[in-house]
């Protein structure tokens, strides 16, 4: 809970901060659908003009694992949102992983952002969607309303990684 005098100058770091991310380049712009949701946060996506599916980390946000509190949860939400939709892929990067790094988007609706504003997933660290955290936090939304999630590092950390 933060203490109501604070939470002004919390926007304003966060709105400097979005200000910032706004910039971040797009290096392709794909458009095909999801063929398989491992978690809340990665996809297989399959491009309209054909070749290879890719495995997409949606950028700006890190869902809990799909055998930690609300995991489950996140994944159905996820494939809830992407189910029979041709869908847009903004690129960003590749992670270390050899992932492709971006944004999913329905029409004119970002789900990288619906899924941290619905409360099935955090902001990453330099807080694309911290103001959608804060909101789902207020609101008491998903992940937010159990008391056993916690973020996917933490929990990492003190369990160790998900068995397949």
């Amino acid at each position: 809970m933060l203490i109501p005098a604070t939470r002004p100058l919390l926007l304003a770091l966060i709105a400097a901060m979005l200000a910032m991310l706004a910039t971040a380049t797009v290096v392709a712009e794909l458009h095909g659908t999801v063929t398989r949701v491992t978690d809340g946060d990665t996809v297989r996506f399959a491009p309209a003009g054909g070749g290879s599916t890719l495995s997409v980390r949606l950028a700006g946000i890190d869902a809990p694992e799909i055998c930690q509190a609300w995991g489950p949860q996140a994944r159905e939400a996820l494939q809830h949102k992407t189910a029979g939709r041709t869908l847009r892929l903004l690129v960003t990067a590749r992670d270390r992983f050899g992932r492709t790094i971006g944004a999913l988007h329905w029409v004119h609706y970002g789900l990288n952002r619906r899924m941290v504003a619905e409360g099935h997933a955090w902001s990453m660290r330099r807080g694309a969607y911290a103001l959608e955290q804060l909101a789902a936090q207020d609101s008491g939304l998903g992940l937010h309303t159990d008391p056993l999630a916690v973020q996917p590092g933490e929990f990492r950390r003190a369990h160790g990684p998900c068995r397949r």
